[in-house]
């Protein structure tokens, strides 16, 4: 199979969310402090009480909307910046420091790939700080630490 086989059949997997779902998203992620009103209405291009109107259930998030606003609550199928940050600092503290250079970025590379897999089991839970603490940085120390006895360059 074809990296873009791959992508199309990952793309096309990929979780359908109508304006509701997404609005609700937005009241969830605004109410959790996950994201600001300001924060969400400079990356739309509205003022801010468009999006006090959406939390408020009294505007409709515009078609025009739909597909930015999905991709910054999380919705374009992969993992958010956040996520991501999260999982970098999970590999790179779990990381011990070796000698060898390719031996670290090796162990990195297999925590930050046992950790997207986890991720993208469930991607409704990568916003989920819970599931990123209880899941992911387990997955990505347990990867590390069952690579490290091909690793021993440890120091």
């Amino acid at each position: 199979m074809s990296v873009i086989d791959a992508m199309l059949r990952f793309s096309q997997n990929g979780e359908v969310i109508d304006h509701i779902e997404l609005r609700e998203e937005l009241i969830r992620q605004l109410e959790a402090g996950t994201v600001t009103a300001s924060e969400i209405a400079e990356f739309l291009g509205v003022s801010r009480p468009r999006v006090t109107e959406m939390k408020g259930r009294t505007r409709r998030i515009q078609q025009h909307e739909l597909v930015p606003l999905a991709q910054k609550l999380g919705f374009d199928g992969l993992p958010s910046v956040e996520t991501l940050a999260a999982l970098l600092e999970y590999a790179t503290s779990a990381v011990p420091k070796v000698r060898d250079q390719q031996a670290a970025l090796r162990l990195y590379a297999r925590g930050v790939r046992a950790g997207l897999r986890w991720i993208a089991r469930d991607s409704s839970n990568q916003r989920d700080p819970d599931f990123l603490e209880k899941q992911v940085r387990p997955a990505v120390v347990s990867a590390i630490e069952a690579a490290l006895p091909e690793s021993s360059q440890a120091a």
